[in-house]
């Protein structure tokens, strides 16, 4: 009986015990969140596009169960307590989402960052959350204005309204209403109508412990008011405008941990000594500012661990004790004074500082040696010491640094060897060594480390020659090198192999490798740019060229001895730039540029081989294509019809064998910059519909066989800055309308048939400095008005800067392509040019061919024409004149002295003319002056002999004047005694035939005369007498008995 009741007391137990559990099962299964709020969070959901699915969760009645979203108790009702779909990527459908979120009545916590809204306006319905504690909106794209309402959320503790595109936010009273605030994130919320009051404003939220007013515009010192703030440990106000100097009050914040007050470009002045009462300071930023000192104090801040001063305007050393260890800040771990202007040398006790696991002191002026001390920071990861002074050697104790990852050394005059104990950085990845002096050779045992990925020492003085296998093998990761113009000579390793490594950039610039491309690079297939230039390199082009890498952008073979033709390409690549110019390839040009294989291409230099064929047809249907130049070829075709494409900017077809006219398909060239087609033999008149090319800056067709007029239609190229049509047949009149290029710097019109007189306009254009105008029928006086060209009137110091940008034409993967005022350069890529213009131009009676140093040069030349009448005395404006010619024409009347001003002058030719009277004296002190030729005119006098360089001049400078006197003329009188002496009169010279001279009659007077004071000295001192003959007596005597002795 007592089994049983137990049993039975056992049994009901269990039923309630499952009633209980099934009961709790079924009240679950039917009491979720409340009804409302799960369709209030629905509704967001049809308001969002949720491209990524982070919503596929929101299904069925219980919303408590769904990404993102959390609720309370069940015995508090379940409701929706927080809302967390930051990073969702979700972005607006309908704006409309008030009606949601009203219904979340309930809500304490809110996280909507890192979504894109669309700069929808700040949703109102936010405002009325009044349990919210947690508030993010940071980076969702929310525009408008923040509603005061915000003010209401008093429970609020943390509050980030940062990277929105709000726009009116003068008013911000309301967040005095924030007392509980803990966190307040401001980041981007551009605050320049905020009054001054806002100091106040902050200074009220004494519960603040993270306040971060970063890019808010603000441009007022710091408010005392931030003092009120006893809790306040993070600061960030980075990016603004504050002014003034560092204010000493902030030494009374005793809580700071952080610090951020970089990128304030008006904060100036020293850091204040108090800041090293800060004990609990751990991070401080104060880089790219303008402060100008630094307190030895800061040692004192015994937290610190990040400590970044970089771009400032700090000067004198750095502090020493920085790195003592008895100053407490043996934690720091973070040292960046990049950018400031520190002298003197790396203070060794930095090695003390054994944390350190950055360090970056570049761009200073930092001398002497690197500090062997560093060695001992065998936590370091980053040691950036480029752009300095630095000299000595590199100290072998860096190999010790397992851990360093990055080493950057560059721009500083190191000399030495490369330590072999490099070896060892097992850790490596970036070894910057380049333009430096390093002067030794790579140690055989020198074994790169296999973590480098990237390794450049270009630029230096290096001796010796390496073998790429020795050296790279044990790099397998290796991705960028850059071994030129170091001075190694690259020995290519004859057997076969493959590198461990898969390189991204190769550069072998000036690496004397003197065989063929290294056979190895076919191995490399994620080359992206490849330079081997002026390398050495022969042989024929290999046909895996364009296979080896479906990655390649770049590639440069230029200034080497490759020969054969140019393999064709048969798979597609994304190459943009192709330099196998200054080769001796040969043969056809097979590459077929319509191909889809090469629809990136966007430069091709071929120039200085010798190509034989016709120009390619395909040329004409290039889309991409900016930069051609097939110059100094040998082409032979008529140049191919152009499509409709405004890509290319730079066509240069110099120097082939061109022929048939000019085609009207170049007008449809709309971008095109510079035009090249001289010394071919092109026909023809010039097309009219050249005037369309509206950005021409350089047009070249000297040297071939055009003729007619220039066409109206070509006064439409007004950015036109140089002209040459020189040595054709054209003929008329030099177009007036010439003078409206306003920015014409080269006019080059020689060897052609132009008559008339010469248009007054050109001589009152400003930019002229070369103008050629010579070998035509031009006839009649030179104005005197015409030497007006301001360009010329500088002298050498005052010209325009060689290489000042002027603008921009367009950018190559990143690589600039510009063109440089006066030098006519179109874009750089690791070691070449995209285009270099360049002049022919007849100095010192003779043609020379000028190219980059054509920017600085100034020069006339008005020779062989039909010219008369007097030179204008004006031409002695020219003062940056360096070259004038106006030589066989018909010039009369005397030389202007005012020639005597042209302080720049190398090359004077006036012969062949009809000057009469006296050469300038002024002539004489023009000391550039190096060639002269006054030759077949009608002087006459003394040639001056002023000055140093006039009796230098060979006399054929002087020919063909018979009434000029004088040296080099009369060659006996160009002694050096002659320089200085009147010349003789008629007697001397009589007196001189007869065999003395002047000279010489005074060279023996003036014996004769000191002769005679001795003998009268002797004659009446008889003390002096007796001496000196008693003296002459004892050593005839000596004398006389040596001579017998010997006897």
């Amino acid at each position: 009986m007592v089994v049983y009741t137990q049993s039975l007391c056992m049994l009901t137990s269990l039923s309630l015990l499952y009633c209980v559990f099934f009961s709790t099962i079924l009240l679950l299964s039917v009491h979720g969140c409340p009804h409302h709020e799960s369709r209030a969070l629905l509704s967001l959901k049809a308001a969002f596009f949720d491209t990524n699915g982070m919503l596929k969760s929101w299904e069925g009645d219980d919303c408590c169960v769904w990404r993102g979203v959390h609720c309370d108790e069940m015995e508090l009702g379940g409701h929706v307590t927080e809302l967390d779909i930051r990073n969702f990527h979700l972005s607006f459908m309908d704006v409309n989402i008030d009606s949601g979120l009203s219904q979340l009545k309930h809500l304490q916590y809110l996280d909507l960052s890192g979504n894109y809204f669309a700069d929808t306006p700040f949703p109102p319905a936010l405002a009325s959350l009044k349990n919210l504690s947690y508030l993010n909106i940071s980076g969702a794209s929310f525009a408008g204005d923040i509603p005061p309402e915000l003010g209401n959320l008093s429970n609020l503790h943390y509050l980030d309204l940062s990277d929105n595109s709000f726009s009116d936010n003068s008013s911000l009273q309301w967040l005095s209403n924030l007392s509980t605030l803990k966190y307040l994130s401001l980041k981007g919320v551009y605050l320049e109508n905020f009054p001054a009051r806002w100091g106040s404003i902050i200074g009220r939220l004494f519960q603040l412990a993270y306040l971060d007013l970063s890019g808010c515009l603000i441009d007022s010192p710091l408010p005392v008011s931030l003092l009120n703030i006893s809790s306040l440990a993070v600061l960030k106000f980075r990016g603004n405008s504050m002014s003034g100097s560092l204010p000493s009050w902030m030494g009374n914040m005793s809580k700071l941990t952080l610090v951020d007050l970089s990128s304030n470009i008006y904060l100036n002045g020293s850091i204040p000594n108090s800041l090293s009462r800060l004990n609990f300071l751990e991070y401080l930023d104060l880089s790219n500012n303008g402060i100008v000192g630094i307190p030895e104090a800061i040692s004192n801040l015994t937290s610190l661990r990040y400590l970044d001063l970089s771009a400032n305007k700090l000067t004198g050393r750095i502090p020493s004790n920085l790195g003592d260890i008895h100053t407490n800040v043996a934690s720091l771990s973070y040292l960046d004074l990049h950018q400031n202007q520190f002298e003197g040398t790396i203070p060794s006790s930095l090695g003390l500082l054994m944390n350190l696991t950055y360090i970056d002191l570049s761009g200073n002026r930092l001398s002497g040696r690197i500090p062997t001390s560093l060695g001992n920071l065998l936590s370091l990861t980053v040691l950036d010491l480029h752009d300095n002074q630095l000299e000595g050697s590199i100290p072998f104790s860096l190999g010790k640094i397992s851990t360093l990852k990055r080493l950057f050394l560059s721009d500083n005059k190191i000399n030495g060897d490369l330590p072999f104990s490099f070896s060892q950085l097992s850790s490596l990845v970036t070894l910057d060594l380049r333009n430096n002096h390093l002067n030794g050779s790579i140690p055989s045992m020198l074994t790169l480390p296999s973590s480098l990925q990237t390794f450049l020492l270009s630029n230096n003085n290096m001796t010796g020659t390496v073998s790429d296998r020795v050296l790279l093998h044990t790099s397998s990761r290796l991705e960028e090198l850059d071994l030129s113009y170091s001075g190694l000579n690259i020995h290519i390793d004859s057997a076969p192999w493959i590198p461990p490594f898969q390189l991204r950039t190769l550069d072998f610039r000036r690496c004397k490798i003197g065989g063929p491309i290294p056979s190895w690079i076919s191995t490399q297939f994620k080359l992206e740019n490849v330079d081997i230039s002026d390398a050495n390199l022969v042989g024929n082009l290999p046909p895996w060229l364009w296979e080896f890498s479906l990655e390649l952008i770049s590639l440069n073979l230029s200034n080497n001895q490759l020969e054969g033709p140019v393999p064709a390409i048969s798979i597609p690549l994304p190459l943009q730039v192709l330099d196998l110019s200054v080769n001796e390839l040969n043969g056809p040009f097979l590459l077929d540029i319509r191909m889809p294989e090469l629809l990136s291409l966007e430069v091709l230099l071929l120039a200085n081989n010798e190509i034989e064929g016709p120009v390619p047809v395909s040329l004409g249907a290039m889309t991409g294509l900016s930069v051609l130049d097939m110059s100094n070829n040998q082409l032979r075709s008529t140049i191919p019809v152009m499509g409709d494409r405004t890509s290319l900017r730079v066509l240069n077809l110099e120097n082939n064998h061109l022929r048939g006219e000019i085609p009207i398909s170049l007008a449809n060239l709309s971008e095109l910059v510079m035009l090249n087609l001289a010394n071919n033999e092109l026909e023809g008149e010039i097309p009219k519909e050249l005037g369309n090319l509206t950005k021409l800056l350089s047009l070249h067709l000297e040297k071939n066989n055009l003729r007619g007029l220039l066409p109206l239609a070509l006064k439409g190229l007004s950015r036109l800055q140089v002209l040459d049509v020189g040595e054709n047949n054209f003929t008329g009149n030099i177009p007036t309308w010439i003078a409206n290029y306003s920015s014409l710097q080269v006019l080059m019109m020689r060897s052609n048939n132009f008559i008339g007189k010469l248009p007054p306009q050109i001589g009152k254009m400003s930019e002229v400095r070369l103008l050629d105008l010579s070998s035509n029928l031009l006839l009649g006086q030179i104005p005197d008005t015409y030497f007006n060209f301001s360009a010329m009137v500088d002298v050498k110091g005052n010209m325009s800067v060689l290489g000042e940008d002027r603008h921009w034409i367009r950018h190559f993967s990143g690589r600039k392509i510009h063109y440089l005022t006066n030098v006519f350069v179109l874009g750089k890529y690791r070691g070449g040019k995209y285009y270099l213009d360049s002049i022919d131009i007849v100095t010192k009676g003779a043609e020379r061919h000028y190219g980059y140093v054509f920017s600085t040069m100034t020069c006339i030349d008005l020779s062989d024409n039909r010219l008369w009448g007097h030179l204008p005395t004006e031409i002695g404006n020219l003062k940056g004149l360096m070259f004038l010619n106006l030589s066989r024409n018909s010039f009369n009347g005397v030389i202007p002295g005012s020639m005597g001003n042209l302080s720049q002058l190398e090359s004077l030719d006036l012969s062949v003319n009809k000057f009469s009277g006296k050469i300038p004296f002024e002539l004489g002190f023009l000391d550039y002056l190096g060639y002269l030729n006054l030759s077949f005119n009608n002087l006459s006098g003394v040639i001056p002999q002023q000055g140093r360089h006039m009796i230098t001049f060979d006399k054929s400078a002087f020919s063909g004047n018979p009434n000029l006197q004088g040296c080099p003329v009369e060659s006996w009188k160009c002694s050096p005694r002659h320089s200085q002496l009147s010349p003789p009169t008629i007697d001397v010279m009589e007196e001189t035939k007869q065999g003395f001279s002047w000279y010489e009659l005074s060279i023996g007077w003036s014996v004769a005369a000191g002769f005679s004071v001795v003998v009268l000295v002797l004659t009446f001192n008889v003390n002096w007498r007796k001496t000196t003959f008693g003296q002459m007596d004892r050593v005839i005597t000596f004398l006389l008995g040596e001579r017998t002795n010997r006897r």
